[in-house]
């Protein structure tokens, strides 16, 4: 995989089908060549040579989604499931594509299939999971998973944990744990990584949704569940003029894998710069924010990056200058 790795698909896919042609059931070489073909957008040529192997069409949803053509790809993802029903990622990505089309009840089911695939690493407890049962008199620990902008967005569902039973503790990243201390229906955080209290189960926060049942009528939304608490004194926007205050951040965790497909050039902001009766204000912190050369002066940005959470705020200044803005375009779910 030599050539695989160093990019000629083309080379891999010829060396590959060298050692099926020795080896006609090397299911691992089956699958390589069906990723070296997705790298090529050869889709037509790997069903042609392969339409019963449940990998092809497994990248060809992947594909698919990628191109935003959702339906298209759910029944690719399908298909491979039909060959082989226990493909992780196809489930995985089956459960992504639904969500996105709002079809929550089986996607955040297929979605549960992401603890058995290479990306996720589920945490290991001596306590049961929760199934959702009333818990009178018991303890629940919900754990935050994957990033920061995951866990401020399904921290919603707590409140909805409580009420079937006694008392919920909420693991977190210690970075988060200020902005999230007034959400209701949590009894005691806790700063990932620190010894956690006494519990009886325990359930992963992005799982809450497929065990409460959620579909699109029913997601919470009590909104706001989060608050700024008195005394934070954030910078304050300076006055607009009348003009509407829009927050900006086009720039996400480079580090994260789909980074290239989220984040967007500040340049795409500018026809916004240019609308009369609004102005825009940078919220843009670290990688992202040498963009900005330029565009304060050309186009009347105001950049606030440097004085957000500039004290170890963690997310209480940003969350107090968002709190007086008109509205918030970000490509980060974090901001």
């Amino acid at each position: 995989m030599i050539a695989y790795q160093e990019g000629d698909f083309r080379l891999a896919i010829d060396r590959i089908d060298k050692a099926i042609a020795l080896r006609p059931r090397y299911a691992e070489a089956h699958s390589n060549v069906g990723s070296a073909l997705k790298k090529l957008d050869r889709f037509d040529e790997a069903l042609d040579l392969r339409p019963d192997f449940a990998e092809v069409h497994f990248n060809l949803g992947n594909a698919l989604k990628e191109q935003g053509k959702l339906d298209e790809a759910t029944a690719a993802h399908r298909r491979a499931l039909a060959l082989n029903s226990e493909l992780a990622g196809a489930h995985y990505n089956l459960g992504l594509a639904l969500m996105s089309l709002g079809k929550l009840d089986e996607g955040f089911r297929e979605y549960e299939w992401r603890w058995k695939t290479d990306e996720f690493r589920p945490r290991e407890f001596r306590q049961p999971q929760w199934s959702g049962l009333r818990f009178a008199g018991e303890t629940v620990l919900i754990h935050a998973e994957q990033g920061l902008g995951d866990a401020i967005q399904f921290v919603r569902y707590a409140p909805l944990v409580r009420a079937r039973g006694g008392r919920v503790v909420f693991e977190c990243p210690k970075s988060l744990l200020r902005l999230l201390r007034g959400v209701d229906g949590i009894d005691h955080f806790v700063a990932r990584g620190k010894p956690l209290p006494s519990f009886d189960f325990h359930v992963p926060l992005l799982s809450l949704p497929h065990i409460l049942g959620t579909i699109l009528a029913d997601i919470p939304a009590d909104v706001p569940y989060l608050s700024v608490p008195d005394g934070v004194a954030a910078p304050a926007p300076e006055p607009a003029d009348g003009r509407l205050r829009v927050g900006i951040v086009w720039q996400g965790n480079r580090a994260c894998p789909t980074d290239p497909q989220r984040s967007i050039p500040l340049a795409h902001f500018e026809p916004l710069a240019r609308i009369a009766g609004v102005r825009l204000f940078s919220l843009q912190k670290g990688p992202g924010t040498e963009q900005l050369s330029g565009a304060v002066e050309a186009w009347g940005v105001v950049d606030l990056g440097d004085e957000l959470d500039a004290a170890g705020g963690a997310f209480m200044d940003t969350a107090a200058i968002i709190g007086q803005l008109d509205l918030v375009i970000t490509s980060d779910t974090a901001a």
